[in-house]
């Protein structure tokens, strides 16, 4: 095979992948392949797990019956979950069985709007169904990401060098962005009832009552209040996850708890890799780098790179450690380092795949791409660093706990060039375990929700009221809107919702409601590699500039522009591939 040419079946691999990075991490899990759940210390004898009869969440007494929908399947039902939080449910399994899941789903996003102020309304959709139908991946639990992302145009409180996720774009400059730019819904979430269904006991079912028709009871996910054949008298069982602990982890995805970078190169089981195999030493493929703007020209043909992309908004907060102490020569500025990588470009001439590596390989950036892959080869290696609150009302200024918080430590640890890439139960693409809580540290915390991998056999009340139980005291904050004092005892730990309010989000302990206060955008930071359109591409953009199907603009992220990007390849694969986070 000459240098050129690349085989189809690579290529439809590379398509494949890309594909996994586009549809990003819940690992991201990044959480956005999630399988084999993490046990809890309370789930090693079924008689003293918490009993399904369990009072309902604190913040669920207020929320309406639930009344079931019909029919659900192949239907895509529209619910509103709280003000300004709308969902649409494509579930395709049998009535009674979606009735549990859009509960458990309104629940969450409840939850969800009690902890972030949410000022123009969202969309989440969801779609509930056997992955089998497409890729089987059974031990896979779902994955979410952000319908699209957006470079903003220069306004106030901005930072013009990351990409939005919808969600947060849409409660920022909503008004500034004419609403076909937007994609009809902001958050895309896909759960898998393959997993559910490889949990089932039959034999247990069949004593519970079920008649053998319509869906098992004790699959792999578990549902409050769940009554059907008997499950009233049921506990949770040691491999079930809490169905509401699933959708609440992969909404921070979908929101924008997801990072742009990767071993694009570095891990075995990256098509990229497979692509330069024997062309380029392997010792130069060991690098982490921002998402890369490439392009396939036709079916079959070889693969271009060209230079980096711009990173996404989670990624601002990121450092690498590489020592301990607070030295500046102890951190690496991953932001600071994706833009010294965007500064590095070829020609069409040197942008063959291999080339492109063999003179990134002899650049400066190469060298800094192949210290975060060492770096991030070790345990608590990257944090999440949380800047001043921008409000001074902030309890995380005020409140003696709250004021401890001032980094997040993510999930690292050989996890770059390993089977955990693709297999983790909270990863699906490489780094997606960067777009995670470490779970050493948060596990057992009130930060337990965005640790990698998922708790089983412990519903999400057990685990929100055993966590909290371990503070000095009730975190409590006066509820601007209601004008009433309130105990913050959210499944969203106060680390977790410090790190949404970070990337601009109002929230229940830094009630913003989105007013910068005149703060000044962060400049955009220009390279020799910039388009020269870059600072208007709001203005400039139109679908009917959209890349063609097998470019890459819009791997990491979807550009305003190249919105049409992701339903024209999903159109070309005729397929899916799932991550669960």
């Amino acid at each position: 095979m000459s240098k050129r040419t690349t085989s189809f079946g690579l290529l439809l691999l590379l398509q494949l992948y890309m594909l996994q990075l586009l549809l990003v991490p819940c690992h991201a899990n990044v959480e956005i392949r999630d399988v084999a759940p993490t046990p809890s210390a309370s789930n090693s004898s079924s008689a003293s797990a918490p009993s399904r009869t369990h009072s309902a969440p604190h913040s669920t007494s207020s929320i309406p019956a639930h009344d079931v929908r019909q029919p659900y399947n192949a239907t895509l039902v529209n619910g509103t979950a709280a003000h300004n939080v709308k969902y649409q449910l494509n579930c395709k399994v049998d009535d009674p069985f979606c009735s549990k899941v859009e509960q458990d789903i309104s629940i969450a996003l409840y939850e969800f709007a009690q902890a972030v102020h949410i000022n123009t309304t969202i969309i989440i959709r969801i779609d509930y169904y056997s992955f089998c139908n497409e890729i089987c991946a059974n031990d896979t639990l779902g994955w979410c990401t952000p319908s699209s992302e957006f470079i903003l145009p220069k306004q106030d409180g901005v930072d013009l060098n990351h990409a939005y996720p919808q969600a947060l774009a849409r409660q920022l400059i909503a008004p500034l962005i004419p609403v076909e730019k937007w994609l009809p819904t902001d958050v895309t979430m896909e759960l898998n009832h393959d997993f559910y269904m490889n949990a089932v006991d039959y034999d247990g079912a069949l004593m519970a009552g079920w008649n053998g028709t319509g869906v098992p009871p004790g699959g792999g996910f578990w549902f409050w209040n769940d009554t059907s054949f008997g499950n009233y008298s049921l506990s949770i069982q040691p491999n079930q996850i809490d169905f509401r602990y699933v959708v609440l982890h992969q909404l921070m995805h979908g929101l924008g708890f997801i990072s742009s970078w990767a071993g694009y190169f570095s891990s075995d089981n990256s098509p990229f890799r497979q692509l330069v195999s024997g062309l380029v030493p392997d010792q130069e493929l060991n690098i982490v780098t921002p998402g890369m703007n490439w392009q396939v020209p036709f079916d079959g043909g070889p693969t271009y790179v060209t230079s980096f992309q711009q990173t996404l908004l989670f990624d601002k907060f990121l450092f690498a450690v590489n020592c301990s102490g607070d030295s500046v020569l102890c951190r690496t500025n991953m932001s600071r380092a994706a833009f010294d990588m965007q500064g590095f470009c070829v020609d069409e001439s040197q942008a063959f795949i291999s080339d492109f590596l063999d003179a990134f390989s002899n650049s400066t950036q190469a060298k800094q791409a192949h210290h975060i892959y060492d770096t991030l080869l070790n345990p608590d290696s990257l944090v999440f660093v949380l800047p001043r609150p921008t409000i001074n009302s902030s309890l995380y200024l005020t409140d003696p706990y709250l004021s401890t918080y001032t980094n997040m430590t993510l999930a690292t640890n050989k996890l770059l060039n390993t089977q955990l890439e693709l297999l983790d139960d909270s990863t699906g693409q490489p780094a997606a375990a960067i777009s995670h809580l470490d779970p050493n540290t948060y596990n057992g915390t009130v930060d337990f929700l965005m640790a990698q991998g998922f708790q089983s056999g412990i519903t999400l009340d057990d685990l929100v009221n055993s966590a909290y139980g371990t503070l000095p005291y009730n975190i409590t904050y006066n509820d601007t809107l209601t004008n009433t004092t309130k105990q913050y005892r959210s499944p969203i730990g106060p680390g977790i919702l410090r790190m949404l309010d970070s990337m601009g989000y109002s929230t229940a302990l830094t009630p913003t409601f989105y007013q910068v206060n005149g703060t000044p955008p962060t400049p955009k930071l220009h390279s020799p590699c910039d388009d020269a359109n870059n600072d208007n591409i709001l203005t400039s953009s139109s679908s009917n500039n959209a890349p063609p199907p097998s470019t890459s603009a819009a791997t990491s992220w979807v550009w305003t522009r190249d919105a049409p990007f992701m339903i024209a390849l999903l159109a070309i694969l005729h397929i899916a591939v799932y991550f669960v986070s």
